[in-house]
């Protein structure tokens, strides 16, 4: 399903993470541990896209201070050069912790920025419904 071959990722001189493999099945569930700076970070940011894409408007500055080898295959595609966005939609997200993701809006605007692409407006109502709950009691 998801398969990460050969990646390496400089932040200018420095390499933040070396020649990683990683393959991830359907149904599985993979943990990434390491102390701080090991790459941990890195790597979940390169499998978004959020690295590609600041590597890219780097690069339109005129600076390459990101510089990023190997490949992030999904379900068989190569997936190195879709935007994070793109990404969204096969079910590639990264949600950062302990931070306001999106400061400027309520809690409630922020769980509906969640079910975006979901079809089913009443399942969304449904599962809106139940997590303010789950919170209330």
């Amino acid at each position: 399903m998801l398969k990460v071959n050969g990646l390496t990722v400089y932040y200018e001189s420095a390499i933040a993470i070396n020649d990683v493999h990683l393959e991830v099945g359907e149904g599985e569930i993979v943990g990434v541990f390491g102390s701080n700076s090991a790459g941990k970070s890195t790597l979940l940011n390169t499998i978004s896209g959020l690295l590609f894409e600041r590597a890219k408007k780097e690069l339109r500055r005129g600076g390459e201070r990101i510089t990023i080898f190997g490949d992030i295959e999904f379900n068989g595609r190569r997936i190195n050069e879709l935007s994070p966005w793109d990404r969204i939609s096969l079910g590639i997200v990264l949600c950062p912790e302990r931070r306001r993701v999106f400061p400027e809006m309520t809690v409630y605007e922020n769980l509906l920025v969640g079910a975006y692409l979901r079809k089913d407006k009443d399942a969304v109502r449904e599962d809106l419904k139940f997590v303010l709950e789950y919170f209330r009691n």
